[in-house]
């Protein structure tokens, strides 16, 4: 039996004994002392559906405080130049904003002080999460998260074991929602790591792979399209400006539906026929798909594009 006995533990151990893992090394890992501990902060953060506002001004004031950092990333860039070269030669993405997407990570690799285990934080929303003692938007908001912790439990056991390596002993130092890395990737993304040498190390932690896997992700699993390297926005600022005067708070940029599935006012239908939101639209689609805050995918935008313009 399973710690807890717990039904949606018993869900991730068939779909791993279906991709060849045995259930006795399931058993093991499932009551090892990381999946066992309770992220009492995961749970805390979750349960708040208040977070979400306060997250959008963080991103905002994070914006900010980047922008005056872009030299960092010219430094970073020119550290790196032969990676960034292969990744725009193979991809077709745009160097700086896969640098400004590590820049708003990780600051390009300089934060560490990750205080979460990534197989401890979805054990935790996994069995912790009670959607039934919500109602409306928090109850789907609570199933969605324990639908997120099943596909990455599944993916994050399934990474490391099929490669015949130990994932109790791997190194799963993560934010308080599970991402890894340099780069923040989520392990339902961890088929996307490659290394931009034939030998190369297939670890986040090291900033070549960790340069090479956000273009990967962008260009294979988020349908960056070569179209967007071009890269020329000239009114971004306007279109920000505008963006915020719109947004109500519950709004998105471009998705009609928000990630719990609810119809929400849409700023790029509302500008249609403005030709700059339109472009700009076309960037912040992919780049939601990396992280589905608006304030986000703008920020990598303001980012790339002061970089571009030093």
């Amino acid at each position: 039996m399973l710690p807890n006995g717990d039904h949606r533990l018993e869900q991730v151990k068939e779909a791993l004994i279906a991709k060849g893992i045995s259930a006795k090394r399931v058993d093991a890992i499932f009551h090892s002392k990381a999946a066992m501990y309770k992220e009492t902060k995961v749970l805390e953060i979750l349960n708040n559906i208040n977070n979400i506002k306060k997250h959008r001004k963080r991103e905002q004031q994070a914006n900010k405080k980047m922008l005056l950092k872009k030299v960092l990333l010219k430094k970073h860039l020119k550290r790196y130049q032969t990676v960034y070269d292969k990744v725009e030669k193979d991809f077709k993405v745009n160097r700086e904003i896969v640098a400004a997407i590590l820049q708003k990570e990780t600051a390009l690799g300089a934060f560490k002080a990750y205080k979460h285990n990534a197989l401890s934080v979805f054990t935790t929303m996994l069995t912790g999460l009670k959607p039934e003692k919500f109602k409306g938007r928090q109850h789907i908001r609570l199933k969605r998260f324990i639908q997120f912790a099943h596909k990455n439990l599944v993916a994050l056991i399934t990474f490391y074991e099929l490669q015949g390596k130990d994932v109790l002993k791997a190194d799963l130092r993560s934010s308080y929602a599970g991402a890894v890395g340099i780069p923040q990737f989520s392990p339902m993304h961890f088929d996307m790591i490659v290394s931009p040498y034939a030998d190369g190390s297939i670890d986040l932690h090291d900033m070549p792979t960790a340069i090479y896997s956000t273009a990967n992700l962008l260009k294979n699993r988020f349908k960056w399209d070569e179209k967007l390297r071009y890269y020329k926005i000239k009114d971004l600022d306007k279109v920000i400006d505008q963006w915020y005067e719109f947004d109500d708070g519950r709004s998105n940029f471009v998705y009609e539906k928000n990630l719990d599935g609810i119809k929400v006012p849409t700023f790029a239908s509302h500008h249609k026929s403005d030709q700059s939101v339109t472009y700009v639209a076309s960037y912040v689609k992919v780049l939601k798909r990396y992280n589905f805050s608006t304030a986000y995918a703008l920020g990598i935008l303001q980012i790339a594009k002061a970089c571009r313009e030093q």
